[in-house]
C-alpha cells in the first residue's frame, strides 16, 4: 500500500475544497478555516485515506468539511438560542466572542450540572466532546443535561428560585 502524504492531499484538493467551503459559508475566510480544520482531521486518518481511491478520498474530505460547517452552524444556533433565552448577552465586535453579563439562569442549574450546561450551550461542545473530556459516555452527558434542563424548568415554574436559596414547599424541608 503506497504511503499518502498530507502535502499531496492538500495540493490535490485544496482549491476545490476552498470553492466548496465558500459556497457553503458565503465567506472565503470561513472557507479557509473549514479547509484547514478538514486537513487537521485528515492527518489523523492518513492510513485510511491512503487505502481509498481518489474519488473516495475526495468524498471523505468534502463530507468532513461539510460536517464541520454544519457542526459550527449548530453550535452558533445553540449560542444564539441561549442568548435569546437569557437576554443578557453582549456580542463584542472587536473580539467576535460573547460575554455573559448576568449568570441568573445558571443559578437555576444544579451546581453538579452547571459546567455541563456551560460546555454544551455556551461553548457549543457536543455530548461526545464533553464525554471525552470528563471520561464518561456521551449518553451520560445527555442524561445529565436532560436532568439539568428539567430542574431549570421546575425552578422557573416555582418562581425562579436558585440553588443558593433553600427551597420550601410541600416536597421540601422547611428552612430552619
Amino acid at each position: 500500500m503506497p504511503e499518502l502524504e498530507l502535502g499531496e492531499l492538500y495540493e490535490e484538493f485544496e482549491q476545490d475544497m476552498l470553492r466548496f467551503g465558500t459556497s457553503l459559508s458565503g465567506s472565503r475566510d470561513v472557507a479557509e478555516d473549514l479547509v484547514h480544520e478538514t486537513f487537521l482531521r485528515a492527518m489523523a486518518h492518513l492510513l485510511l485515506l491512503a487505502r481509498l481511491r481518489r474519488h473516495q478520498r475526495r468524498a471523505w474530505l468534502f463530507t468532513t468539511l461539510k460536517r464541520i460547517h454544519l457542526d459550527e452552524a449548530a453550535a452558533r444556533q445553540r449560542r444564539e438560542a441561549l442568548s435569546a433565552r437569557l437576554g443578557r448577552w453582549n456580542e463584542t465586535a472587536a473580539e467576535d466572542s460573547y460575554q455573559l453579563d448576568d449568570f441568573a439562569l445558571l443559578d437555576l442549574v444544579p451546581p453538579q450540572h452547571r459546567a455541563l450546561v456551560v460546555q454544551r450551550y455556551v461553548v457549543g461542545m457536543s455530548s461526545q466532546e464533553i464525554g471525552r473530556q470528563l471520561r464518561v459516555p456521551a449518553a451520560t452527558v445527555r442524561s445529565r443535561l436532560h436532568q439539568a434542563t428539567k430542574q431549570i424548568r421546575e425552578r422557573e415554574r416555582d418562581g425562579g428560585d436558585d440553588f443558593r436559596k433553600p427551597r420550601t414547599g410541600k416536597h421540601c424541608a422547611s428552612p430552619e
